[in-house]
């Protein structure tokens, strides 16, 4: 089981930018399986991936924009079909 802070530092190394950098900041909104990130986008881009740091084994999973981030968060094990674990 991995930490609030592992997660943010999992975060990090991924983005390639801390939190609180102006133009990719992000943060991270914690739910029962893990915590989903919140990239801070430029002005003018469009939605893309969303991806989930699982709590139990610290996995990065990425989802298709057509997943809602609610249903992410809300329905989890239902749409974990449609993600697709990602390599740091």
């Amino acid at each position: 089981m991995i930490t609030r802070d592992q997660a943010e530092r999992i975060v990090a190394e991924k983005i390639g930018a801390p939190s609180n950098d102006p133009d990719r900041g992000w943060e991270l909104e914690e739910f029962s399986a893990g915590w989903y990130v919140i990239e801070h986008a430029k002005e003018g881009r469009r939605g893309g991936a969303g991806h989930v740091i699982e709590r139990e084994s610290g996995r990065v999973m990425s989802f298709p924009s057509a997943i809602p981030p609610v249903r992410i968060i809300e329905e989890y094990d239902q749409v974990l079909q449609y993600g697709s674990p990602e390599d740091l």
